[in-house]
């Protein structure tokens, strides 16, 4: 079984932008959709919205803070007890009309073991080659889709372990990254990303000002393309290939324990 898991804190406006994105993606109706509404501010809003839409199957509501780390492990968990397939995204994650195709593909895919998830976001400025899914060991947490195994085998263990790096604390997000590179995993990302974020205020660690300048000139499918994705075996020249150097300088260190 499929889910789809909504993580909304504070951002009622955002949550309804994701949801109507969410409620035209093709293939919906093949999932559970969960929006969990974290303790805040403007939980009942927030809430209000989710139960406007009715694509979602499931709100929970929370009367404790779980926060921006717990609040997904939490719910990742809670969801693979009955189901074996999450595409999760936050409430200022905006899927494409073809975004679950992406995931659908994933899901069927013969060799899906090999990977650790397909990340749904990548930093694309042009729709050349909009089918192409490329390998890369770099995840993003803007939309991305994941097994039961490889969270009980290998997130939920190390889930936000928080290492000392030289650049003070970090997320979950940066913890799952530091997980595919000390396993070795690879994870899957659409030439043409599949998300497009709109946190530019009020985001847990963004700013406008890096938020411009991450996300200047990213454009993402419009769903017209069709679903025949073939994964590149290669990746062309220019491409990213590196890591951040915190997580290279974090497992050279354990290497050397």
């Amino acid at each position: 079984m499929k889910a789809i898991a909504v993580l909304a804190y504070n951002r009622p406006d955002y949550l309804h932008r994701t949801l109507t994105a969410l409620s035209a993606c093709r293939g919906i109706e093949d999932y559970t959709v969960v929006v969990s509404v974290d303790d805040g501010q403007h939980q009942k809003e927030t809430a209000k919205v989710a139960r406007s839409f009715p694509c979602v199957n499931v709100k929970l509501l929370h009367y404790r803070r779980l926060g921006v780390d717990e609040h997904p492990r939490w719910l990742y968990d809670v969801l693979f007890r009955n189901h074996d397939f999450i595409v999760a995204i936050e409430d200022d994650v905006v899927p494409s009309p073809d975004a679950l195709e992406l995931c659908d593909w994933f899901h069927d895919l013969p060799e899906q073991s090999q990977y650790a998830c397909l990340c749904l976001h990548s930093h694309s400025r042009c729709p050349d080659h909009p089918l192409m899914v490329r390998e890369h060991m770099r995840f993003s947490p803007w939309g991305w889709a994941f097994t039961r195994d490889t969270w009980n085998k290998y997130l939920l263990p190390e889930w936000n372990l928080k290492p000392e790096t030289p650049h003070g604390g970090v997320g979950w997000d940066w913890s799952v990254n530091l997980t595919i590179q000390r396993h070795g995993l690879k994870v899957l990302y659409p030439s043409l990303s599949r998300t497009l974020n709109i946190g530019r205020e009020r985001g847990t660690y963004e700013n406008p000002v890096s938020w411009d300048e991450w996300t200047r000139g990213l454009i993402a499918s419009d769903g017209t393309y069709g679903n025949r994705y073939r994964i590149a075996s290669h990746l062309p020249p220019g491409y990213e290939q590196d890591v951040d150097c915190w997580v290279k300088e974090v497992l050279d260190a354990e290497a050397d324990c």
